[in-house]
């Protein structure tokens, strides 16, 4: 079925689509129920996450397996911090479901571990100091995520979320990563393991961000991210890191900067079609029972872009 059938079926009225930019924030219409901890009830690890989370791990091994030097620590430390990782991805699945890991003492024992770094890597400082910065400014990262994390816990119940308004855009493993990226650097097994263990790691503490900051932006509509949404008067399509099943009730969110128009409306999913090669979700969502005035101002603004654009052509 194409996206235009999605938003067509059901629906009395046809409007055009256009692509168009906007800042977009979803929201499932309920939050969970009998919770520990407040969830709104979104799916922060669907299909297309969960595939390039197992790519980025089968090549952190692949590369790993391929150093020579020191090989059985550096592996032993790879594999304490993989355990890291995924012990934090863990914990956040719990916090999605509504479950906090400080009430489930199996979990809270492990944060208070945890929340001290990677035990194995001060002993490959004097043995590889080189190799142990770069990794120490992993362990600098997930430090930042994880405190984050553990003061959400430990601070928030069933009825509020703890978030925290300034986990960092980009830190000083960011640009190592960058700068592994050369191509010199393609068949050095050392620095296509940490190259990869960074991504890996990356991939987990950029879904914890959406987590938290899903809690605390329903209301700042210049912090939204803005995407490209193929949208109309009823309904909008849009790739997310989420996934929703289908017929979910949600709440969509719109704020075009450049007409200074934020719109509300309640929405239902009608289909979903997972992207893998970018670790997104295609989500297709038709208005429902839009309220009036929104749905004509939503028309006003996809008219005047289209004559913008239209200009736009003529005067280049």
């Amino acid at each position: 079925m194409s996206m235009n059938q999605w938003f067509q079926k059901g629906n009395a009225r046809r409007f055009f689509r256009i692509d168009m930019p906007a800042r977009i924030f979803i929201t499932p219409a309920s939050a969970l129920k009998d919770t520990e901890i407040y969830a709104n009830g979104s799916n922060y690890f669907p299909k297309a996450l969960r595939k390039r989370l197992t790519e980025q791990k089968e090549q952190v091994w692949y590369w790993v397996d391929r150093i020579q030097d020191k090989q059985e620590a550096i592996k032993a430390l790879f594999n304490e911090i993989v355990g890291h990782i995924e012990f934090f991805a863990d914990a956040m699945e719990m916090m999605t479901q509504g479950l906090n890991p400080k009430k489930h003492a199996q979990y809270w024992l492990r944060m208070q571990k945890d929340i001290h770094g990677f035990e194995m890597l001060e002993g490959l400082k004097n043995e590889a100091p080189k190799t142990h910065a770069f990794l120490q400014q992993i362990e600098n990262k997930f430090l930042v995520f994880f405190k984050s994390m553990f003061h959400t816990v430990s601070h928030s119940d069933s009825a509020h979320f703890e978030a925290n308004p300034h986990l960092p855009e980009s830190t000083a493993l960011d640009t190592l990563l960058a700068r592994f990226e050369d191509p010199k650097y393609q068949t050095v097994p050392l620095v296509q393991a940490i190259y990869h263990l960074g991504q890996f790691m990356n991939l987990h503490l950029e879904t914890y961000r959406l987590l938290n900051d899903d809690q605390i932006r329903r209301h700042q509509p210049d912090q939204w991210p803005l995407k490209t949404v193929n949208i109309s008067a009823s309904g909008v399509a849009v790739a997310l890191q989420q996934s929703y099943k289908v017929f979910e009730k949600v709440e969509v969110f719109l704020y075009f900067e450049a007409y200074q128009t934020r719109l509300r409306f309640d929405g239902s999913v009608v289909n979903t079609r997972s992207l893998p090669e970018n670790g997104v979700e295609r989500v297709a969502i038709n208005f429902e029972l839009p309220d009036g005035d929104d749905q004509d101002t939503l028309q006003n603004v996809i008219q005047e872009f289209e004559i913008d654009e239209c200009m736009d052509l003529v005067l280049s």
